[in-house]
């Protein structure tokens, strides 16, 4: 009975065991599902790609098919792909509900991971990217590298700089190629964009920092920024060149929405009026900051003594209560922080810096002017008519002739000629000329027509100067300039490299208007001795 029976109990045993493994397979599953994670792969044909993103990151590569692949917890992670028009825009909503709050250094492409890849050779015509604006996520990151794309957005649906691209999400690009236009507008995030080229119109605005290095254009970028401490630290690379503020501090918030935003921030008592403490108040709430020791400490005090000036006011029409110091109207304000370039305290106001080449300029490059000595001025005539007169007080002359009843010259004034001082001479060799005034002074003191002193030449004088001879160095010749490292319309800061004319100990240098007037102020010199072993001096 033993022996028949041990078969069965072990067949029996075996079976429970193997439903007892599948209930806790099934119980592990079930209690891990939300770690499971999701790897989908789609193909993208349109010609516009769109991604909408939460609490996901994304990479942007280069390969050879166009591809975009989603890494991301099954539970947490939800994608929308929709299409306008298959050949046309395709968009992709991304949401990762855990928002990477639990991610070591909140990280978010631990959680989830968006990975868009780019054939070089059939990059779609717009690549636009933006962040859910209800993301929670703290720190959103786009990493583009070594991809070539022809124009890239990071900006709202709506397209506009003000559009910004979402709360938190940032840009960090890398040996990148764009050949059309590149247009980023953030909020909290930063931008990084180093050894790239862009062929378009850039455009990089951000609270945050931005960071360009090694960076090729073929058109200017554009770099409109906003700080705590109303400062931006800017270097460029050989051969580049930053023109900060092109149109002034105050370039891009000048109009009236701006000032209306400055009085609707700070007039906390809605009086029509701004005083100093309730100025400080909200400054400090918009988290500027001011002082040496900024960001790590602020002090206000010292430029809201500037903005509000202590004592009288000097224009009664901008102050209040009978000119009481220290509360004027919105529009003083306006102009005070205009008068101290303090463009960081009026809200939502963002400065301007453009990153270029030099500017190479049409010049004509000419020798020196032929200087034409000057002549004798023509003398006029001392034709002079005499009014009738009854008594000397009548005549312009002082005397009245009783026998003619005419005004005349006093017959009792005698007149000599009063000579000046020689002028400079024009050369300093081989003859020049130097002018010098002649008056005729009659023995009352006052100057009286030339026919009064017919021996001299009036009113001027001139006689030969420096007639010895001289051997005059040779024209430079050989002479070029540098691009324009000064980039304001109305400046120019320019290298010029030249040879030493044989026989010459110095060299000059002078910039002249289109005019063709030669700029005296504007003169560069370098000595013999400041000029290298073969000759070529450089100004």
């Amino acid at each position: 009975m033993t022996t028949q029976d041990h078969p069965k109990r072990q067949a029996c045993r075996t079976a429970s065991f193997v439903v007892l493994v599948s209930l806790v397979y099934v119980v592990v599953i079930a209690l891990n599902v939300e770690f499971m994670n999701v790897n989908m792969i789609y193909d993208y044909t349109a010609d516009t790609l769109e991604l909408v993103v939460g609490a996901c990151d994304i990479d942007i590569v280069s390969g050879s098919e166009r591809k975009v692949q989603l890494t991301g917890f099954l539970k947490y992670t939800t994608q929308e792909p929709t299409f306008k028009t298959t050949d046309v825009l395709k968009t992709w909503n991304v949401d990762n509900t855990l928002a990477c709050t639990h991610q070591p250094g909140l990280l978010c492409r631990r959680e989830c991971l968006m990975t868009v890849t780019v054939p070089a050779d059939d990059p779609p015509s717009m690549l636009k990217i933006m962040q859910d604006p209800a993301d929670t996520a703290q720190r959103l990151l786009v990493k583009v590298q070594g991809v070539s794309l022809k124009s890239f957005m990071m900006r709202a649906s709506g397209g506009n700089w003000w559009d910004k691209a979402g709360p938190t999400i940032g840009l960090q690009m890398s040996d990148t190629s764009i050949s059309g236009d590149f247009r980023v507008s953030l909020t909290d995030g930063q931008a990084w964009i180093e050894e790239s080229s862009f062929g378009g119109v850039v455009d990089v605005r951000a609270r945050g920092s931005v960071t360009v290095k090694g960076v090729q254009n073929t058109g200017p970028i554009s770099l409109v920024w906003r700080q705590p401490n109303n400062f931006i630290c800017s270097s460029a690379s050989e051969g580049q060149l930053v023109l900060p503020d092109p149109d002034g501090a105050f370039g891009l918030c000048s109009g009236q929405f701006y000032k209306a935003a400055l009085q609707d921030y700070y007039d906390t008592s809605k009086d029509f009026f701004l005083d100093r403490q309730e100025f400080g108040t909200q400054l400090s709430a918009l988290h500027y900051c001011c002082g040496s020791s900024c960001p790590h400490a602020s002090w206000c005090d010292g430029l809201l003594y500037q903005i509000f000036p202590f004592g009288e006011a000097a224009d009664g029409s901008e102050s209040s209560y009978a000119g009481r110091a220290e509360i004027l109207t919105a529009s003083a304000v306006w102009k005070n922080l205009q008068a101290q370039n303090l463009s960081g305290m009026v809200p939502n106001c963002f400065r301007k810096a453009i990153l270029q080449a030099p500017v190479d300029r049409n010049r004509t490059l000419k020798g020196w002017p032929a200087f034409e000595p000057a002549t004798n001025p023509p003398i006029a005539s001392d034709a002079v008519t005499f009014s009738s007169c009854f008594r000397n007080s009548d005549c312009s002359t002082g005397y009245c002739d009783s026998t003619k009843s005419l005004c005349a010259y006093d017959p009792t004034m005698t007149y000599t000629p009063d000579y000046g001082a020689w002028g400079p001479c024009d050369a300093v060799c081989d003859g020049g000329q130097q002018v010098r005034e002649v008056v005729c002074l009659g023995s009352d003191g006052l100057t009286y027509p030339s026919s009064r002193c017919p021996t001299v030449s009036l009113p001027v004088q001139v006689q030969a100067c420096n007639t010895r001879s001289c051997t005059k160095p040779a024209a430079a010749t050989g002479v070029s300039l540098s691009a324009d490292v000064d980039l304001r319309a109305d400046f120019v800061s320019v290298k010029a490299s030249l040879p030493l004319p044989a026989g010459a100990t110095s060299v000059q240098a002078r910039l002249g208007s289109t005019s063709g007037a030669i700029l005296e102020a504007v003169v560069g010199e370098s000595a013999s001795e400041d000029c290298d072993s073969s000759g070529v001096c450089q100004i």
